[in-house]
């Protein structure tokens, strides 16, 4: 089995799209999408597996991981247009500075509706869209992401 694991960082002053924050606060569930050997599966959210912490080059420590799934999960489980798909799991996840993964859990256990998802995601924008201006001087905030590709053997 070959596992790709692949990081990115960003700063959280970037601020994202407005889409960015709607797609954060989809993610806060209890159960997701997974693609696991290669199949998708709607299964609990791993919050506290063996791959719930990460450590980026540019932090001292580990840091919490929020699990999510990806528009990519569909699409792979088509296995469609491709002879030799070599995927066989996808597993993708992402930290912001300051966004505990407690707090995401606390938000998966309600079903929050579209008008409180709506006033969550022009918070978080607002607030990304502000630190835009900010010159920080000793905290740099960041965004991090990490995507585990696991390639069938037989690849």
């Amino acid at each position: 089995m070959i596992i790709i694991i692949a990081a990115y960082t960003w700063g959280a002053a970037y601020g994202g799209g407005e889409s960015s924050p709607y797609a954060m606060l989809a993610s806060f569930k209890n159960n997701m999408a997974q693609f696991i050997n290669k199949q998708r599966l709607n299964k609990k959210t791993p919050w506290d597996d063996t791959h719930s912490q990460f450590k980026f080059p540019s932090q001292e420590k580990s840091v919490d991981l929020i699990p999510f799934s990806t528009p990519e999960i569909a699409g792979l489980s088509l296995n469609r247009g491709v002879s030799v798909n070599p995927i066989a799991s996808l597993d993708s996840r992402y930290h912001i500075q300051f966004l505990s993964k407690g707090m995401a859990k606390f938000l998966a256990k309600f079903n929050l509706s579209e008008k409180v998802r709506d006033y969550f995601a022009k918070k978080f924008y607002a607030g990304g869209q502000s630190m835009k201006n900010k010159k920080m001087l000793i905290l740099i905030p960041h965004f991090g992401f990490t995507q585990r590709i696991t390639l069938s053997k037989d690849y």
